[in-house]
């Protein structure tokens, strides 16, 4: 099985994850397969609130983004997948 192209190098999230795991819980060790999955995971998560953003910018007839199209956006896919 061939891997997706991401949009972050693996080297860069996993040393932001690590960072981020150290900091909040001293003792936790990954697995290279759990970082492989929050990967595609943080990156699915982050497109789809691109792509949200997007067209609520399109929507509102606008041609830049806003932090509100991005607010909203973040409300509609955490209230999805029922994060709130």
């Amino acid at each position: 099985m061939q891997d997706l192209k991401r949009l972050t190098s693996k080297r860069a999230f996993e040393k932001i994850v690590r960072e981020l795991v150290s900091k909040h819980f001293h003792d936790l060790r990954l697995k290279k397969d759990a970082l492989k999955i929050l990967h595609e995971a943080s990156e699915s998560y982050i497109i789809e609130i691109f792509e949200i953003a997007s067209m609520n910018c399109q929507w509102r007839k606008s041609t830049q983004i806003s932090m509100d199209d991005f607010r909203h956006a973040v409300l509609l896919v955490n209230r999805t997948m029922n994060l709130l």
